[in-house]
């Protein structure tokens, strides 16, 4: 079983699409109630400014080294877009 560790969505308020994780889960309670792994979606635009990814690989980061915690694989989901263009299907 794999499951999901962010918010779906994204506040359409802050630039850049930040992840949010689930407030109430961490990998510990993850893998308690029964996953195998863990997977993170990230919305990702390559031309979004480094101080925007620069935090969401920072991001990967730290659910990752909770996954090595955990002896868990962390499955991560890239979803793409362009900042340029507009979104009416958010959060």
């Amino acid at each position: 079983m794999l499951l999901a560790y962010e918010q779906t969505g994204f506040d359409p308020d802050q630039p850049g699409r930040q992840p949010r994780l689930i407030e109430d889960l961490s990998v510990a309670r993850i893998v308690e109630e029964g996953s195998d792994g863990v997977k993170l979606l990230l919305y990702y635009d390559v031309d979004e400014s480094d101080e925007i990814n620069d935090k969401k690989k920072a991001f990967v980061e730290r659910v990752g080294s909770e996954c090595v915690g955990k002896d868990v694989p962390h499955f991560l989901e890239i979803l793409t877009y362009d900042a340029n263009m507009e979104d009416t299907k958010s959060a």
